[in-house]
């Protein structure tokens, strides 16, 4: 073979030995990355809320994100994630339309338009070639990414992301138009202990008493089994109708359709007020006649327990605990039929004391 030839037939043979050798390695990061993916897939499968998911994103990214969440009703964009990506002395929140005049709720879907959105970015990214993800949860835009990087495989993440916290959100969604027992008309449990822990946080804030009462129709189970389950829980609905008519309009009122259970947080009130509207709600029913409704049971009974913040406890969950149990020994250690009031654990020291000029002055008689 002539030389040159041959060094000509040389050179062909090194170039298809590293072509081959270039397709190997990418066949390899290829396969590297899907594996990666599917295990990244796994991982957020893990994440059981909404924010998590995103904070989870946000923790595995490799390159430069930012998250802006969007709120519609003040019309403002906040910047509540950020990776790899230095944020000091920048402003993170910015009301749209006081800053731009020309700004259109359409240009969310590509925010690069708008020119307060792009300068913010670029002042916190560094530069102009960002991409952008508007997450969509029901035809409306609730938050933006922003990221920095040319992997192929980030809006794959961002589509999955996306897809998988709507599943939260449609929850959410739904419990928040589902908050009321449909049959009672009162919050349903869950939503009743949020509430508990918000006016909690309230009373220890404003430093002012809170009670739990919590009540159940001695006779439940006998009404059950001999009428049925759902004529007793009518009557529990009427009880509670009449209780939230002759109540304050900041009282609360809670059922739990399993147990039976009703709940009432009652503001602003001493223990000694709760324990004046308990025994109001155990006379009334006591001294009804109820044989129109039930004819082998005219007469009903209830049972009550109530406990007042700061006196018993120190914290919402331990109030609701304290209600349970002296309602518990209502029921099965004193026969029903009477109000029992939580007292506090030996040595316990509340949160603050109440004076009785300040009780005066509270008006919680109910």
């Amino acid at each position: 073979m002539h030389p040159d030839n041959k060094k000509i037939f040389l050179i062909k043979v090194v170039h298809q030995q590293l072509g081959n050798l270039k397709n190997m390695v990418d066949r390899e990061k290829k396969q590297s990355t899907s594996i990666h993916f599917i295990e990244w897939i796994r991982e957020l499968k893990k994440q059981n809320s909404f924010s998590a998911a995103i904070e989870f994103f946000i923790k595995t990214a490799d390159y430069p994100v930012l998250y802006f969440e969007y709120q519609s009703t003040q019309d403002w964009l906040s910047l509540k994630h950020s990776c790899h990506t230095p944020i000091a002395n920048q402003s993170l929140c910015f009301r749209l339309h006081e800053s731009d005049a020309s700004y259109e709720p359409t240009q969310l879907y590509n925010p690069k338009e708008i020119p307060l959105f792009h300068s913010q970015v670029q002042k916190l990214m560094g530069t102009n070639e960002y991409k952008c993800f508007p997450l969509v949860f029901n035809k409306k835009i609730i938050a933006i990414f922003t990221w920095v990087s040319d992997s192929l495989i980030v809006k794959d993440q961002l589509f999955i992301l996306n897809n998988y916290v709507k599943d939260f959100l449609w929850k959410e969604k739904w419990e928040k138009e589902n908050s009321r027992d449909e049959l009672i008309g009162c919050l349903n449990g869950k939503f009743f202990l949020k509430e508990l822990f918000v006016e909690f946080s309230r009373a220890r804030r404003l430093q002012l008493p809170l009670s739990l009462i919590l009540l159940k129709l001695d006779q439940l189970n006998i009404l059950k089994s001999t009428y049925g389950i759902y004529k007793p829980e009518i009557f529990i609905k009427t009880l509670a109708n009449n209780l939230i008519t002759d109540s304050r309009a900041y009282d609360i009122f809670g059922f739990w359709p399993q147990e039976g259970h009703l709940g009432i947080i009652l503001p602003h009130t001493t223990e000694r007020g709760a324990g004046i509207k308990a025994e109001k709600i155990r006379w009334s029913v006591q001294s009804s006649d109820f044989s129109k409704v039930f004819p082998l049971h005219p007469r009903l009974t209830l049972s009550l327990a109530l406990a007042e913040y700061p006196r018993v406890s120190r914290s919402a969950d331990s109030l609701f605990r304290s209600t349970l149990k002296a309602l518990s020994f209502a029921l099965c250690e004193c026969g029903g039929n009477m109000t029992t009031v939580a007292t506090p654990t030996v040595g316990f020291k509340p949160d603050f004391s109440i004076s009785q000029e300040e009780i005066h002055h509270l008006r919680d008689l109910t």
